[in-house]
């Protein structure tokens, strides 16, 4: 359920996280809410991120003015 919630599934991510507290010592209301999150992954097997190639160029900016602002950078 990790690998679903960190790469492909990051609608299930707070509840697998949530769940990761408990791994070292597992009472029964875990485990239940575990079962529900694989029902639902089995359920909604259609969604999830694809990751594909392309050819198109990635570009972004950042507005480093909010940055000197917040941290008082001179």
């Amino acid at each position: 359920m990790l690998y679903c919630a960190t790469n492909t599934r990051p609608d299930v991510a707070y509840s697998v996280g949530m769940l990761c507290r408990c791994m070292s010592g597992p009472t029964e209301p875990p485990i239940h809410a575990a079962q529900h999150i694989l029902r639902y992954l089995e359920r909604h097997d259609e969604l999830g991120l694809t990751y594909s190639s392309s050819s198109t160029q990635i570009s972004g900016s950042a507005d480093t003015s909010w940055i000197k602002d917040q941290y008082a950078i001179g």
